[in-house]
């Protein structure tokens, strides 16, 4: 095991988390409340601006999309500077977005404040959600699903809410009223306070920092100057340009680790990994969008009953997020297998969805849907705290959300220009229940090429260990191959210099 992990304070599973964990619960019933039911108001947006699915479904890209590329930005800031204060500017920027797109007049501009509010959503969501496993060990999966649940919480209430204050005073006062209650997670955010164990890991980092500035400032200063004369001119030229292309290789190495995005090179299952999550994004954030557009435009349901829709989802989510921890935590599963399994029958009641014509069916499948989609938030750290230390969790957590972004992007995009082309969301609900299947599918058969291997002796995935173990020996290969350069490069250089002296 690496020493670092086994130095490193243990969750006290209890005590001030529980309290923490509150406040994180909020922060999600507001922060993705409001991300995945910004459908309610896109159908305003629609018909108070007469355009079609595809420009208004802009704001919700830019929201989503932002959303989870600023994870990388969140993530790199949570590691430096603590959770706490970052969870704390994020909920502070969405209630002051929020505020702005109440007084815009132009659709662009609330493109413009809605991508400012998926910024502080980002910055508010992600440490909080990632704070979990420093107050958590034995727990985690029962904690990290009252975590997430947050926002299955926030779909059961904040729909209905949000679409009786649209009925009674328009969506701008409604906008206002919401910016004024999301500086409550402002407040929740100074009950995540620091603990034992994510001091540690900031230490860390902080001194790998310092070690890695030392380290180079130590080279410059040990590095004789050769002599001026006209033979020493062309080493010297090569030997400049050596140095700055290491400078770069190791500013570029800070920067991908900085971001998360050195696990990329570091760990290959990890690309894997964020391959299978990239389906479930394509085909999750897109059907959740249009559920309620669906219900309005092509089963003609008024938009308070398809606001119950967005409920239903919300409370499978809240239900399945809660339950999925409880069976986690008692090794029913694994995050793995259930993963795939809830991508499966996630994808099989969106597929069934265009088949369903009066409320109490929509009802139904928005509760299945919500059920087995919920969870995977959740499942996915769960994943990446199998395969990672606890230090990279944040960043590579930041990693996987920055491509899901990317994802969303382009599963809202296709959804709405199917909806354009054919004049129905059918076939578009059809392409997002493909692409959770294919998610599932792919999990599935890297579950089985895991037992089949374990069961020839042979490991498929590396361990947690060996995988942690593998990236420190890459780290440390690649500083010592560099100092055992620079030694050699400093004993030639004495060597040539001594021999001049002697030669004089």
């Amino acid at each position: 095991m690496d020493p670092d992990i086994a130095a490193a304070p243990i969750a006290t599973d209890g005590g001030w988390g529980w309290i923490a964990l509150s406040g994180i619960f909020v922060i999600g019933t507001f922060l993705a409340g409001y991300l995945k039911s910004v459908g309610v108001l896109m159908v305003q947006w629609q018909i108070e601006y007469g355009v079609g699915a595809q420009e208004v479904s802009w704001i919700g890209i830019a929201l989503g999309f932002v959303t989870c590329t600023g994870a990388v930005i969140a993530s790199a800031l949570s590691s430096r500077f603590g959770s706490r204060i970052i969870v704390i500017i994020g909920c502070f920027v969405m209630a002051i977005t929020l505020l702005l797109g109440s007084f815009t007049c132009q659709l662009w501009q609330l493109y413009v404040t809605n991508l400012l509010t998926g910024l502080g959503i980002a910055l508010g969501y992600l440490p909080a959600l990632v704070s979990v496993g420093f107050y958590f060990d034995k727990k985690v999966g029962l904690a990290n699903g009252i975590g997430f649940s947050g926002s299955g919480f926030g779909l059961i209430v904040v729909p209905p809410i949000l679409q009786l204050l649209v009925e009674y005073f328009g969506w701008r006062t409604a906008l206002r009223i919401l910016a004024g209650s999301s500086l409550l997670p402002c407040l929740c955010g100074f009950l995540i306070k620091p603990t034992e164990k994510e001091i540690f890991w900031m230490t860390k980092e902080k001194k790998q920092r310092k070690k890695s500035l030392l380290q180079e400032n130590g080279r410059e200063v040990v590095e004789p100057v050769l002599p001026s004369d006209d033979t020493t001119k062309p080493n010297s030229a090569i030997k400049d340009s050596q140095v700055m292309s290491k400078r770069i290789k190791k500013v570029l190495y800070s920067c991908l680790k900085c971001g998360g995005f050195h696990l990329l090179i570091e760990n290959k299952i990890f690309i894997f990994i964020i391959f299978t999550f990239v389906w479930t994004s394509f085909g999750s954030f897109g059907s959740t969008i249009y559920f309620n557009a669906r219900a309005v435009f092509d089963v003609g349901l008024t938009q308070l009953e398809a606001s119950y829709l967005i409920s239903a989802i919300g409370l499978g989510n809240l239900l399945g997020r809660v339950g999925h921890g409880i069976f986690l935590d008692r090794n029913f599963m694994t995050p793995l297998g259930m993963y795939s399994l809830t991508s499966v029958i996630s994808a099989i009641s969106i597929i069934c969805y265009p088949f369903l014509d009066n409320f109490w069916t929509l009802l139904s499948c928005a509760l299945i849907f919500g059920l087995t989609n919920g969870p995977y938030p959740s499942l996915q750290v769960m994943v990446l705290r199998d395969m990672l230390s606890p230090g990279d969790v944040s960043g590579g957590f930041g990693v996987v959300l920055f491509f899901n972004g990317f994802a969303m992007v382009t599963g809202v995009l296709i959804m709405s220009f199917l909806f354009d082309t054919s004049g129905s969301y059918d076939l578009s609900f059809f392409v997002a229940g493909i692409s959770l299947f294919i998610s599932g599918f792919l999990l599935f058969l890297l579950l089985i090429q895991k037992k089949l291997k374990r069961a020839s002796g042979i490991e498929a995935i590396p361990d947690e260990d060996d995988e942690i173990n593998q990236q420190e020996a890459t780290t440390t290969e690649f500083i010592r191959a560099n100092e055992s350069q620079e030694v050699t490069k400093q004993n030639v250089t004495c060597d040539v210099t001594k021999s001049r002296e002697s030669s004089v």
